[in-house]
């Protein structure tokens, strides 16, 4: 005789995974405080697109616990640009001097120097402005 599968409750599963995300705030403060910058940046990104309250979401600077100049360099232009695309008032934050490179930065960190003449030309002004040249589609996501 076979015996049947124990069915799993996956709507219990799934409303507990959405809680879960539900109660984590995916802010700036997630972001530049995050193990993993890039992925808490990501997550962000996708927050920030799915937010009915985008100027709440990037009005407040991040509040840093252990974070390089580098990552609040980037996140920073990241914020400039998504206000700047999607029509928002840019915080003033994202002016104050803490948030620009001393020294370029290039995406992957970069020596070539072809590849960085392209960062170059292609970044968008908002982090080209702050020394952080990652290219043209640097804050998209598919």
């Amino acid at each position: 005789m076979i015996e049947e599968r124990q069915k799993i409750p996956t709507n219990g599963i799934i409303q507990e995974v959405k809680s879960k995300m539900e109660s984590t705030c995916i802010d700036l403060d997630y972001v530049i405080n995050h193990t993993d910058f890039t992925f808490g940046l990501c997550e962000f990104i996708d927050e920030f697109k799915r937010s009915e309250n985008k100027s709440g979401l990037i009005k407040k600077s991040p509040q840093a616990i252990d974070a390089t100049k580098e990552n609040l360099c980037i996140l920073a232009a990241t914020v400039h640009k998504l206000a700047n695309d999607y029509g928002l008032t840019v915080p003033d934050w994202v002016f104050d001097p803490i948030y620009k490179m001393s020294y370029p930065v290039f995406a992957h960190n970069t020596t070539n120097s072809e590849y960085q003449q392209f960062l170059i030309s292609d970044s968008p002004f908002e982090f080209a402005e702050k020394n952080v040249f990652f290219g043209s589609r640097a804050i998209e996501r598919i």
